[in-house]
C-alpha cells in the first residue's frame, strides 16, 4: 500500500472520528435541552462526514419538533438516501407528513399543501432513481475490482509457473 493510500485512509478515519465526536456532543446537548447547540454540533458533524445518517436523522427530529417541517423533510430524505432500510427514518418522515397534515387541517392555507406534497413526490422519484444508480455503480465497481484481482492472481500463477519451468529446464 502506498504512502498516499495510507495518508488518505488516516484522513478519512480522522474525519469520521471528528464527526462521531460532534454527533455525540450534539446528542448530549439535545438531552440537556440546548436545541440550538445541538443543531450546531450536528451540522458540524455533517461537515466532517456528509454520510452520517444519525446526524441527518436527529436534525430531522429537531426540526420537526421546532415545526420547521420542510427542513425536517429534507434532513430525513438525505438520511433515507444513505440508509433506505432504516425504519426509524421512515417513521420520522411519516411523522413530518402527519404533522404537516395536522397543521393544514388547522389552517385554510391550501398552498402549503401543494408546496409540501409536489416537491416531495418529485424528490422521492428523483432520489429513488439516484439510489438505484448508486447501487448499480457500486456493483459495477465491485465487479471491476474483482476482475482486476482475478487477473492479478492469474498473472502471479503464470509468473510462478514460468519460474518453475525455468528451474526445471535449468536442471
Amino acid at each position: 500500500m502506498s504512502q498516499e493510500d495510507l495518508t488518505a485512509r488516516r484522513r478519512f478515519a480522522n474525519r469520521y472520528e471528528e464527526s462521531l465526536a460532534h454527533l455525540e456532543e450534539g446528542l448530549a446537548r439535545l438531552e440537556a435541552g440546548d436545541v440550538t447547540g445541538a443543531i450546531e454540533k450536528l451540522e458540524t458533524a455533517l461537515r466532517y462526514d456528509r454520510e452520517n445518517t444519525l446526524a441527518h436523522g436527529n436534525l430531522g427530529l429537531i426540526y420537526r419538533q421546532l415545526g420547521q417541517l420542510e427542513k425536517a423533510e429534507d434532513a430525513y430524505r438525505v438520511a433515507l438516501d444513505l440508509e433506505p432500510a432504516d425504519p426509524w427514518l421512515h417513521r420520522g418522515l411519516a411523522a413530518v407528513y402527519l404533522q404537516a397534515a395536522q397543521q393544514l387541517r388547522q389552517t385554510s392555507d391550501r398552498t402549503a399543501l401543494v408546496r409540501m406534497r409536489v416537491p416531495a413526490v418529485e424528490r422521492e422519484r428523483r432520489d429513488t432513481r439516484a439510489v438505484i444508480r448508486r447501487h448499480q455503480l457500486r456493483g459495477a465497481l465491485r465487479r471491476k475490482a474483482h476482475r482486476a484481482d482475478a487477473a492479478r492472481a492469474r498473472l502471479r500463477l503464470h509468473i510462478v509457473a514460468e519460474r518453475r519451468l525455468v528451474d526445471l529446464q535449468a536442471l
